[in-house]
C-alpha cells in the first residue's frame, strides 16, 4: 500500500513539472512572438516613409536672354511635392519655342516670368491688335551694336531707286524717314559658347502696321537700303521729315556756302 502510495505522488510530481515546463514553453513563445513584433513595429516606424514626386523641367545648360527654348534646353527632374517651387513651370508644352525674358542657369527650373509674357503664352499674345511683327536682321551698324533692348522705339530709314513713269523725269534714288516709333519686341541672339559666351544680337522683332511691314518688305526686295533710328522714349509722335531725292540733296548741298581755303594756299 505503501509503495502504491509512492508511484502516486511521483506520477503527481511528474504531472506537475510536465506541466510547469509546457507553461513555462509557451510563456517563452508568447514573449518571443511579442518581441519579433515590437521589433518590426520599431523597424516600420524607423524605415522612411514613400516620398511623393513631381517631374519639373530644368535647364541642361546656362541659357541667355533671347534664346528661344527647344526640347533639348530642358530635362525632367524629380522634385519632392511638398518641396516643390510654386512656381515652377511643370508642363513642358509651355516651354517649348518661347523666348528667355532673362538668364537661366544650368539646373535651374523655369517660372513664368522667364519668358515672354509672363504666363508662358505665345509671343502672338502680346501683339497689339491690328499690328505685326517682323524679324528685322541686324545689318546696320546701330543694330548690329549691342545697344537695343526689348522695348526700344525706332524709326526705319528706307533709301531705294525709284523708276520714273514713261515720259515723267526721273527722280533717281530716294531716302524717305518713312516708319516711325515702331516698338522693338525682342532681341533674337545666337546660343552662347565658351568661344562667345555673349553674342550679339542678329535679329530684331519690330512690331509695326501691316502696311508699313509690306513697304518694307518691298524695298528689301527691290535691293533698298534699310537703316534704324533710335528715337527718344519721350517723343510719341512723328517727325515731319519730307523724303529727299537725288536732285532735291544736289539742292541742298548747293545752298550751302562753300567753305573757306585753309592751309598752304596764296
Amino acid at each position: 500500500m505503501a509503495r502504491a502510495k509512492g508511484w502516486i505522488w511521483i506520477s503527481l510530481a511528474l504531472v506537475c513539472a510536465l506541466s510547469a515546463g509546457g507553461l513555462t514553453y509557451f510563456l517563452l513563445q508568447r514573449q518571443s512572438v511579442a518581441a519579433e513584433l515590437a521589433v518590426a513595429e520599431a523597424q516600420q516606424l524607423a524605415a522612411p516613409a514613400p516620398v511623393e514626386t513631381i517631374a519639373i523641367p530644368v535647364a541642361v545648360r546656362d541659357l541667355e536672354r533671347g534664346q528661344v527654348l527647344s526640347a533639348q534646353d530642358f530635362a525632367l527632374k524629380a522634385f519632392p511635392l511638398d518641396l516643390a517651387p510654386s512656381s515652377a513651370i511643370t508642363d513642358t508644352e509651355l516651354l517649348a519655342d518661347q523666348i528667355l525674358a532673362e538668364h537661366v542657369g544650368q539646373g535651374d527650373i523655369f517660372r513664368a516670368s522667364a519668358l515672354y509674357g509672363g504666363t508662358g503664352a505665345p509671343l502672338s499674345s502680346e501683339i497689339a491688335a491690328g499690328r505685326t511683327v517682323i524679324a528685322f536682321p541686324t545689318g546696320d551698324l546701330l543694330s548690329g551694336s549691342g545697344l537695343f533692348v526689348e522695348g526700344d522705339r525706332v524709326d526705319l530709314m528706307l533709301s531705294t531707286e525709284v523708276v520714273a513713269s514713261e515720259g515723267a523725269p526721273d527722280i533717281g534714288a530716294i531716302t524717305g524717314y518713312t516708319v516711325q516709333n515702331v516698338r522693338i519686341m525682342r532681341l533674337l541672339s545666337p546660343r552662347p559658347t565658351e568661344e562667345n559666351p555673349n553674342p550679339a544680337p542678329e535679329a530684331l522683332l519690330l512690331e509695326m502696321d501691316p502696311a508699313d511691314a509690306v513697304m518694307l518688305k518691298k524695298v528689301k526686295d527691290a535691293n533698298g537700303v534699310i537703316d534704324l533710328a533710335l528715337r527718344s522714349p519721350v517723343d510719341n509722335e512723328a517727325f515731319p521729315v519730307g523724303p529727299i531725292t537725288d536732285s532735291e540733296l544736289i539742292q541742298l548741298m548747293d545752298s550751302y556756302d562753300a567753305p573757306a581755303t585753309v592751309g598752304n594756299a596764296p
